[in-house]
């Protein structure tokens, strides 16, 4: 059975840049999802390269 939702909720990342997210951060050895956001927050580079923020 499929829903017909379109248009309901937020609109979902682009599987691309959430592919770029995880390489992050297995290469930056993060431990979570938070460690992940505050250091693309805190280098502008990674966030430009990741497109998630």
């Amino acid at each position: 059975m499929r829903s017909n939702a379109s248009g309901v909720g937020r609109t979902g990342y682009s599987p691309v840049s959430m592919i770029k997210a995880i390489l992050i951060k297995i290469i930056k050895n993060l431990n979570s999802n938070s460690d992940l956001i505050d250091e693309c927050i805190c280098q502008v580079s990674l966030e430009r390269a990741a497109i998630i923020i």
